[in-house]
């Protein structure tokens, strides 16, 4: 397996310092504070006076380095990197290494091998989920990227994402287009994102961020077909080394419409309750609950729940709509 995130500094700390950062908050609201880091902790280093951006420092990152050397088996040095605190009504975990975070509500059991898990979910402990309310913290200010899926034979995993479809085994659009042709039928001349580098980069900045997140959420790492030796997906889609190597697969006079729905240019990730689709030409996003193979090729405006004004009636969603066109 590879971990996008020991790549380099720069995705460590953008990666792990956020995901240290929403646990650091997270137990700060119940009332305890990290005041040491195990990894440095065990090389000699002194006590951190602020632990999330500690975990996310260079220096951090270099002893991780020394723990994941070429060749080891990741499984196995996860496992010994684990750090739990109890919490009232639970017991939360963190893992210095691949930055998973699990719950339990009341006495966890022990933690066990990942690859013993189904790829994509949370390892599969028996009774986890969240530890019930805890005294003044609202259920809201809890981090979503601290809320764990349901383990594997616990019940329909559960996912922000998905959850937003309305029905099952449809295709429905998380994150728009980036932009249409000009012009009916139009070449990749007709598309302002693909005219320029700056344009790509600034047109595919958003939906990417949108993917990241999701792929986070499902611990999606995957590899891009157009640039096989870019180790973080996500980062290197608006750079330019991408942006040309897409382009190039693109011919003059071809409708950008017709190119973009080809299978060659779509990626799908089967994820845990569903499947998430990225249009590598286009940064459009789907989302799909159920299952893939039972859904058609259409797909469905998602019409997000708004909020009312104070006695105002919540205005109702129209019904879904179906989409085959850019």
């Amino acid at each position: 397996r590879i971990y996008p995130h020991l790549s380099n500094k720069e995705t460590w700390k953008l990666k792990m310092g956020t995901r240290a950062y929403n646990l650091d908050s997270f137990l700060q609201r119940v009332g305890f504070h990290i005041d040491h880091c195990k990894v440095c902790e065990q090389a000699g280093a002194g006590r951190p006076s602020n632990w999330h951006t500690h975990i996310a420092a260079h220096t951090h990152f270099k002893e991780i380095g020394k723990l994941c050397c070429d060749g080891c088996d990741m499984d196995s040095i996860k496992q010994g990197w684990w750090e739990s605190w109890r919490i009232p009504r639970g017991e939360i975990a963190f893992n210095y290494i691949d930055g998973q975070i699990l719950m339990a509500r009341g006495a966890p059991p022990p933690l066990i091998a990942p690859s013993l898990c189904a790829p994509g979910t949370a390892y599969a402990l028996p009774g986890m989920g969240m530890p019930g309310p805890v005294p003044g913290v609202p259920a809201a200010t809890i981090p979503t990227s601290l809320m764990p899926m349901s383990a594997p034979g616990l019940g329909r995993p559960t996912s922000p994402f998905l959850d937003l479809c309305p029905e099952a085994h449809k295709w429905f659009k998380y994150r728009n287009h980036v932009g249409i042709p000009t012009q009916k039928g139009g070449d990749y001349s007709a598309c302002q994102w693909l005219q320029s580098k700056g344009n790509w980069k600034r047109a595919m900045q958003d939906p990417v961020n949108a993917l990241q997140e999701i792929l986070d959420h499902f611990q999606i790492y995957p590899n891009c077909r157009f640039c096989p030796s870019a180790g973080d997906f996500c980062g290197h889609l608006p750079a330019e080394k991408h942006f040309k190597n897409l382009t190039s697969c693109i011919c003059p006079g071809q409708s950008i419409v017709t190119v973009a729905k080809q299978k060659e240019n779509i990626v799908e990730w089967k994820v845990p309750g569903g499947a998430i689709r990225w249009y590598h030409i286009t940064g459009m996003i789907l989302v799909l609950r159920g299952e893939p193979s039972m859904a058609s090729e259409e797909w469905h405006e998602l019409h997000r729940p708004q909020l009312a004004l104070p006695g105002a009636q919540a205005p109702q969603a129209p019904q879904a709509t179906s989409k085959t066109t850019l």
